[in-house]
C-alpha cells in the first residue's frame, strides 16, 4: 500500500443532517447550521445548495419563462458596515430594492424555487444592520437563507428568532462519532488502522473533520503515522500543522486584547482553577470566552474533591494558541501565575498535567525552577504517560542537581523508564549505568529505594527485552541478600517482583504457589500485591483452574482500580487481560464477550487499548469460528507491534494471527505470519508458551493437509485442532466455507465428542484443555514409575 500523498482530495461521508436540511429547503424554509469551527458546517451548506440547484429546481422569470434557482454566496467576514448589500449582487439589489419596509405576515407566499437562495457564511459576523435586513427577506417569502454560525451566534438576535419562530429550521452540526472516524480515515489512508489509532486519533481530534484532516497530515508528514502490512499505525502525537495554526491565528486577530491575553494563560497553565484565574485577568474576559465556546469549564478531582478548572475547549486549538503567545507575554503571564499557584512535591491544585504544564511552561520562559519542583514535574509525566515531555524535564533535573547527589540518580531512573517507554533501551540502559554511578558515588548511605528502582528497571531490560530472565532474576535476589538486614519493606517488595518475573517466565511450579499464598495473606489495602495477580491468572488458567483463575481477578481488579498505583500504570490491563484469556480457555465466551463489550465511544477503562480491544476481539472472534473477522483483528494487533513491541506481546499475537488466517484459507500469509513469529523472542510471552506453541502446532497440521485434494481444507483442520484445545460455544459449521464455523468438528463431533443439541461445537472441557498444553510441551518429566512429575516452564522445559 502506498502512503498517501497530503494533496489527495479527502473523502467526504454521508452527514444525517443532510436530509434534515433537504427536507427543509423543500418546504420553503431557511436553514440555521450551528456549530464549532470545522465541524463541517459550510460543506454541508454547500452539498445542499449543490443538491437542490442540480435537482433541476427552476422559478419563473419574464413572462413566465422557467428560469434557473437564483443564489447569492455571502461572507460574514467579507461584509463589513461600509459596503452596501446593493452593491454584493444584482439579485440583492432587486430584492432590497423591492422590499416592503414591513413584516407583513399576510404577504402572498412565493413557490420556494421562484425565490433566490442566500448562502450566508460565518453569520455571526455579520454587523446588527445587515444581519437584520438578511433575516427581514426571509420573514417576508422574498428569500431562503442558508446560514452557518457559531453557538454562540445562533443565540443572538435575529437568527434566533428566525429559528425560534419556526421561519428556519435549526440543524446542530454534531462532531463525527468513532465510528464514522473510523469509517472517514480508512477511506482515506486506503487500509484499516488499529484501535490505538483510532482512539488516540479520535481523542485528539474530538471527531472534528478539519482537526482530523490536519492531524492525519501532519502526522503523515513527519512519520508518525505508518503504515506495515496494509495497517496504518500511529504511537504519537504530531504537533498541529500549519494550517492549524493559521486557522488559530485568524480567530486570534478578531479578540480585543484583554480577552486574548485571557486566552493565552488559560493556554498556557492548562486546566487552571477558575478560583485562580479570576484574579489574573481582566472581569469579563473569562465570560467572554465561554460564551465564545473558546474555553469550557469543567471539573478536576486533586484529593478527591471537586475543583472546576478552565480548559480550551479543544486540546489541538490549546496547542496552536500556544505557539502563538509572543515569547515577552509569556514570560510575563508566568510571573503572574507563578505566585497563585504552587508546585510542591505532592498533589497539584490542577493535578498531575497542570503541574507538568507548568513546569514546562516554566522552561520554556527560561525559569529556573527548584529541583523539587522539576521531580515533581517529572513524575506527573511518568504518571500521566507523556514520555517526551519527561525527557525535557529530566534534562532540567539533572542540570538542577551535583554529579554525585542522589537527586540526580532519580531523575536519570525517571528518564531511562521514559526512554524504555519510548522503545529506546540502548539510552535506557546508559542512563541506568549513570545512575547506578551516582549512587556508588554518593559517599553516604545507599538509598533503598532508589536501590530498589534502579535494580527492577535493570531486571525489566533483562527479562522484557534482552529475553533473560535468569539474570533478572540474579539481580533481584542479589538485592536482596544486600538488604536483608536493613530494609524488611523492600526486601518484600522484591520477593514480589521476583515471583511475578517467575510467572511471567512461565515459570509457575516456582511462582504459583507462593504467589496464591501471598495473595490470601495481604490486606485489602496492600496494593504491593497486585503485581501477583495477572501471572497467577495465567498460571491458574493453564493449569485447567478456570473459576479459581477468574474469582481471584475479579476481586483484585476492583482493588487496583480504586487505588492506582503510578509506578505500575497498567496493572488493570494486566489482570484483565489475563482474566480474559483463562476465560477463552474455560469456553466462557459470554463472559470475555461482557469484558469486551466497549465501543471507541466508551473507552476501554485501562490505558492501552490495542492489547486488549484488538487482541481480544480477535480472540472472541475465534472462539466463535468467525475466521475471518479474527484475522482483521489480530492483524492489525500484530502490524501494531511492528512498529513498537517493548515487552513481546508481538510473539503471542503472530502465533494467534497465522492460526486465523491459516483458517481463512490464506496458507502463504498464514506462513509469513509463522515466520515472523518464530523469529521473535519470548520475553513476556513466555508466560504464555504453551499457549504459542499450541497454536502453532494448529498452523503446522493445516500445512500438512495441503498436498492433497482429498482431505478436509486448512481451515477445517485448524478448526478442528483449536476445539481440541479449547472448550468453546459457536455457531454451527457452515459447509465449505473457511472464514465461518464452529471451533470443533461441529454437527459430526470430533475430538471434543459429540455435537451439542443447539448446533454449537461441542464443548471441550478443562481435561481436554490440559492434554492439548501436554502435547504442547505443557508437562514436565515423568518419574521412574511413569507417573508425571511437576511441570516444566519456559527454558528449563529444555
Amino acid at each position: 500500500m502506498s502512503v498517501p500523498t497530503t494533496a489527495l482530495p479527502w473523502p467526504i461521508l454521508p452527514r444525517p443532517e443532510s436530509e434534515t436540511i433537504a427536507s427543509a429547503l423543500a418546504h420553503g424554509r431557511s436553514v440555521v447550521l450551528v456549530g464549532d469551527v470545522g465541524v463541517g458546517k459550510s460543506r454541508l451548506a454547500a452539498s445542499a445548495v449543490a443538491r437542490l440547484t442540480a435537482s433541476g429546481a427552476t422559478g419563473r422569470g419574464p413572462a413566465g419563462r422557467p428560469t434557473a434557482r437564483r443564489v447569492v454566496s455571502l461572507s460574514g467576514a467579507s461584509l463589513t458596515p461600509d459596503l452596501s448589500l446593493e452593491g454584493v449582487s444584482p439579485i440583492l439589489r432587486a430584492l432590497l430594492r423591492g422590499q416592503d419596509a414591513d413584516d407583513d405576515p399576510a404577504a402572498p407566499e412565493a413557490a420556494p424555487a421562484d425565490v433566490p437562495l442566500l448562502r450566508i457564511e460565518d453569520a455571526h459576523r455579520l454587523d446588527h444592520r445587515t444581519a437584520h435586513t438578511l433575516a427581514a427577506l426571509a420573514r417576508q417569502r422574498q428569500a431562503q437563507l442558508v446560514i452557518t454560525s457559531h453557538n454562540a451566534g445562533a443565540s443572538q438576535t435575529p437568527w434566533l428568532e428566525l429559528w425560534k419562530d419556526g421561519i428556519a429550521e435549526r440543524v446542530d452540526v454534531a462532531p463525527l462519532g468513532a465510528a464514522q472516524v473510523e469509517e472517514l480515515l480508512t477511506m482515506a489512508l486506503g487500509g484499516p488502522l488499529t484501535t490505538a489509532t483510532c482512539v488516540r486519533v479520535m481523542a485528539r481530534s474530538q471527531g472534528n473533520p478539519f482537526y482530523l484532516r490536519e492531524l492525519v497530515r501532519a502526522e503523515l508528514e513527519t512519520g508518525t503515522l505508518v503504515e506495515r502490512r496494509g495497517v496504518w499505525v500511529g504511537l504519537a502525537d504530531a504537533a498541529p500543522g500549519p494550517r492549524v495554526v493559521d486557522m488559530v491565528r485568524h480567530e486570534l486577530d478578531r479578540l480585543d486584547p484583554p480577552v486574548r491575553e485571557a486566552l493565552d494563560l488559560v493556554a498556557l497553565a492548562d486546566d487552571l482553577p477558575v478560583s485562580r484565574l479570576s484574579g489574573l485577568v481582566l472581569e469579563g474576559a473569562l465570560d467572554e470566552l465561554v460564551r465564545r465556546g473558546m474555553v469550557v469549564i469543567g471539573q478536576s478531582r486533586p484529593e478527591r474533591s471537586l475543583v472546576p478548572v478552565v480548559q480550551v475547549r479543544h486540546p489541538m486549538y490549546g496547542e496552536a494558541v500556544r505557539e502563538l503567545v509572543p515569547p515577552d507575554r509569556r514570560r510575563r503571564l508566568y510571573g503572574a501565575v507563578r505566585g497563585s499557584l504552587s508546585l510542591p512535591s505532592t498533589a497539584h491544585q490542577g493535578g498531575p498535567a497542570a503541574l507538568l504544564r507548568m513546569a514546562l511552561w516554566a522552561l520554556e520562559c527560561g525559569v529556573h525552577e527548584s529541583p523539587d519542583r522539576l521531580l515533581a514535574a517529572l513524575r506527573a509525566a511518568l504518571e500521566t504517560g507523556r514520555w517526551d515531555m519527561a525527557e525535557q524535564v529530566a534534562a532540567a533535573a539533572m542540570d538542577a542537581f551535583g554529579p554525585a547527589e542522589p537527586g540526580r540518580a532519580d531523575a536519570l531512573l525517571m528518564r531511562a523508564a521514559a526512554r524504555y517507554q519510548l522503545d529506546r533501551p540502548v539510552e535506557a540502559a546508559r542512563d541506568l549505568a549513570d545512575a547506578a554511578a551516582v549512587l556508588a558515588g554518593s559517599g553516604g548511605p545507599l538509598d533503598p529505594e532508589l536501590r530498589v528502582r534502579l535494580v527492577e528497571q535493570l531486571a525489566d531490560l533483562d527479562q522484557f527485552h534482552d529475553d533473560d530472565p535468569d539474570r533478572a532474576l540474579g539481580r533481584i535476589e542479589s538485592a536482596q541478600h544486600d538488604l536483608a538486614d536493613t530494609s524488611a519493606g523492600h526486601v518484600r517488595a522484591l520477593e514480589i517482583s521476583r515471583l511475578a518475573r517467575l510467572g511471567h517466565a512461565g515459570r509457575f511450579a516456582e511462582s504459583l504457589g507462593p504467589s496464591l499464598a501471598m495473595l490470601a495473606a495481604a490486606a485489602p489495602t496492600d496494593s504491593a500485591v497486585l503485581r501477583l495477580v495477572a501471572p497467577a491468572v495465567y498460571g491458574l488458567g493453564q493449569l485447567g483452574r478456570a473459576d479459581e483463575a477468574d474469582l481471584i481477578a475479579s476481586r483484585h481488579v476492583r482493588h487496583a482500580m480504586a487505588r492506582p498505583d503510578p509506578a505500575h500504570r497498567w496493572l488493570v490491563e494486566d489482570i484483565t487481560v489475563a482474566q480474559g484469556l483463562a476465560l477463552l480457555w474455560a469456553g466462557e465466551v459470554d463472559r470475555v464477550a461482557m469484558l469486551l463489550d466497549e465501543t471507541p465511544e466508551q473507552p476501554l477503562r485501562y490505558s492501552t487499548h490495542e492489547v486488549f480491544a484488538q487482541v481480544g476481539q480477535g480472540m472472541l472472534a475465534a472462539a466463535r469460528g468467525l475466521w475471518s473477522e479474527a484475522r482483521g483483528h489480530l492483524a492489525r494487533a500484530s502490524a501494531r507491534y511492528s512498529v513498537r513491541d517493548i515487552s513481546g506481546v508481538g510473539k503471542y499475537v503472530a502465533a494467534a494471527e497465522a492460526l486465523a488466517t491459516a483458517a481463512t484459507g490464506d496458507d502463504l500469509a498464514a506462513r509469513a505470519a509463522l515466520e515472523r513469529m518464530r523469529e521473535m523472542p519470548l520475553r513476556i510471552a513466555a508466560a504464555l508458551e504453551s499457549e504459542v506453541r499450541l497454536l502453532a502446532r494448529h498452523r503446522s497440521l493445516a500445512r500438512r493437509t495441503e498436498p492433497s485434494v482429498h482431505r478436509p481444507g486448512p481451515g477445517a483442520l485448524v478448526r478442528r485442532a483449536w476445539g481440541a484445545g479449547h472448550r468453546t460455544r459457536g455457531p454451527a459449521p457452515h459447509g465449505g466455507d473457511r472464514s465461518r464455523g464452529a471451533l470443533g468438528r461441529g454437527a459430526t463431533g470430533g475430538p471434543c465428542g459429540p455435537a451439542r443439541r443447539d448446533g454449537g461445537a461441542p464443548r471441550c472441557g478443562v481435561r481436554s484443555r490440559a492434554r492439548a498444553h501436554r502435547r504442547a510441551g505443557r508437562a514436565g518429566p515423568r518419574t521412574a514409575g511413569g507417573r508425571p512429575g511437576a511441570p516444566c516452564a519456559g527454558r528449563r522445559r529444555r
